[in-house]
């Protein structure tokens, strides 16, 4: 109160000198290192040359931080023409816009600012922008034309091409490649003793792990990223809810349900903070399976409504298509298969990528409400188990190609409970010994017990027959 008397008397008795006085604090706090504060006293003082000048000296220090609000306060304080003065400041914000889902005005700024970048620098945001497009296969494109183009110095936009490349890659199905390009944002994180770029690369790294089945190595990698941030700061960073979220993945699968709620609580809670759309609705996703595994299904159904709450207002088609597969389940487990089947045919009308991993999820949402149909007492209709055998034996040809392990238990289980259906045992239980056989190693739990009674049924049969 004090501080803000003394204000308001300075501003009556001797305004003309507030800018000034402004301009003297800013010099102080830059000579003594506090950027932060300079900045804010250069943008009091309406000195805005110098207030870019000082935000493109702190800014990434700041994104490492995940410090986003505060960033795009000073961005929307300078005018376009004193950002696009400064190259850095000019792709900060780039990435800035294109991470929070506002793609038309991160490709708008990069237009308007095309002769400040260099062909590796606008190559890596254009393959940002393309993932977040769902437009895969110019990003891959773009993502490694930037790796080949960029200096090694420039280590921000060669580590954000080599992580988004690796991340297109998941979205792909690519699991393989995928590590290949993460490792490669790990090394230029550690080269560039670069915290938040390393630990971007090793979750995203982990994420491939999981995809191919190695439960383990995923849940060391994304303990490492963790590590990572706990000696960068003793406080939880924003950047690190998306290893929070990542880590309660193969948690949940080995039925470590607290631990898992946990990572994925904190998680989400810091990705709303680095304002992270892609690992929120992730976040979500995780939410939902637990409180579903926990008895609590109106939590459960409300984590998916944010799911595609969240994706509806990005315009991202991959996750409505995720929302409309785990609604699938949901109604499942609640016995409506009507409704369920309409969320899953949603679900593949978004998923509209033949060769993407979400549509991988959206064809076995779809088979798993086929084989409901045929084990129902009351299915009329023999050829649904049929069409459902069909579709699995594609998508596992696809998921053991592309080493999806993960995937390929889940198909397995499936076409076990489709033989049960039709009433053929002896193949059921070929099936399920292969998944049990690939599953036990790992300590894979859920992807089984959340088939329910069915599932149940035919591990007691296995059990009875000596299988795994």
């Amino acid at each position: 109160l004090f501080a803000d008397l003394l204000r308001q008397r300075l501003q009556r008795e001797r305004g003309d000198l507030v800018p000034e006085l402004h301009q003297r604090a800013s010099a102080w706090y830059r000579e003594n290192g506090l950027i932060p504060e300079a900045v804010n006293h250069a943008l009091a003082a309406s000195d805005l040359t110098q207030a870019a000048e000082l935000i493109a000296q702190t800014a990434w220090a700041m994104l490492m931080r995940g410090e986003v609000s505060i960033l795009l306060r000073w961005m929307h304080a300078l005018p376009d023409a004193e950002v696009c003065s400064h190259v850095k400041l000019a792709m900060l914000r780039d990435w800035l816009l294109a991470n929070m889902g506002q793609l038309d005005d991160a490709d708008s700024c990069l237009s308007n600012i095309r002769g400040a970048y260099g062909r590796g620098e606008m190559a890596a945001v254009r393959g940002y922008i393309a993932h977040h497009r769902q437009e895969p296969v110019e990003a891959i494109e773009r993502c490694q034309e930037a790796l080949e183009l960029l200096p090694e110095e420039q280590w921000f936009s060669r580590g954000a091409a080599a992580v988004t490349l690796g991340t297109a890659l998941l979205r792909r199905g690519d699991p393989v490649a995928a590590s290949q390009a993460m490792s490669k944002g790990v090394a230029i994180g550690r080269a560039a003793s670069q915290t938040y770029m390393t630990m971007i690369a090793t979750t995203g790294l982990g994420e491939a792990q999981e995809m191919r089945g190695h439960l383990g190595q995923a849940v060391q990698t994304y303990q490492a990223a963790l590590q990572l941030t706990s000696e960068y700061s003793s406080e939880p960073m924003p950047f690190a809810g998306m290893a929070y979220v990542g880590l309660a993945g193969p948690l949940y699968e080995r039925n470590e349900l607290d631990s898992a709620k946990q990572c994925v609580t904190t998680g989400i809670e810091l990705s709303k903070q680095a304002r992270n759309i892609d690992t929120t609705q992730d976040g979500y996703a995780s939410l939902a399976l637990l409180h579903q595994a926990l008895g609590n299904p109106d939590e459960a159904f409300e984590a998916i409504r944010q799911v595609e709450e969240l994706a509806k207002k990005s315009g991202d088609s991959n996750w409505l298509a995720t929302a409309h597969a785990f609604q699938s389940q949901w109604w499942l487990q609640r016995g409506d298969i009507e409704t369920a089947a309409r969320c899953a045919q949603a679900s593949r009308l978004y998923a509209h990528d033949e060769a993407d991993f979400v549509r991988e999820l959206a064809e076995i949402a779809a088979a798993r409400v086929l084989v409901t149909r045929a084990s129902s007492p009351a299915a009329t209709d023999p050829d649904q188990a049929d069409q459902a055998l069909t579709s699995l034996a594609g998508l596992l040809r696809a998921a053991e190609e592309a080493k999806r392990m993960g995937s390929a238990i889940n198909i397995l289980a499936l076409q076990a409970w489709a033989y049960q259906a039709q009433g053929d045992t002896d193949r059921a239980l070929s099936a399920l010994g292969r998944a049990l056989a690939l599953a036990e190693p790992e300590g894979y739990v859920r992807t089984f017990v959340d088939e329910g009674e069915p599932m149940a049924r035919l591990l007691y049969q296995a059990a009875t027959r000596g299988i795994a």
